[in-house]
């Protein structure tokens, strides 16, 4: 590579710099959720019905929420479906 193609490819890592790290906070979101998903249906399997019950709404918002685009719906996914799980890990 030529010392203007390294320059060029310097500065065009230095623009998408912060684009890069908003796609990074997204996919990060996401599999906190997907984790956070699994985390509650397995945590379900060992519950008696009714307190499965209590897990039944939030899992589905946060299946919901994973399908979406919005990273505002997933953080509230995982804030939700964090205290609902909240008192089986204790």
């Amino acid at each position: 590579m030529s010392d203007a193609d390294i320059q060029k490819a310097i500065r065009d890592a230095e623009e998408y710099a912060d684009t890069d790290e908003k796609f990074r906070g997204e996919i990060d979101t996401r599999n906190k959720l997907e984790q956070l998903i699994n985390q509650a249906q397995t945590i379900q399997k060992k519950l008696s019905k009714e307190d499965k019950g209590k897990l039944n709404e939030p899992l589905k918002n946060a299946k919901k929420a994973s399908r979406s685009k919005s990273t505002q719906d997933i953080e509230s996914a995982c804030d939700q479906l964090e205290q609902a799980i909240a008192p089986f890990l204790e």
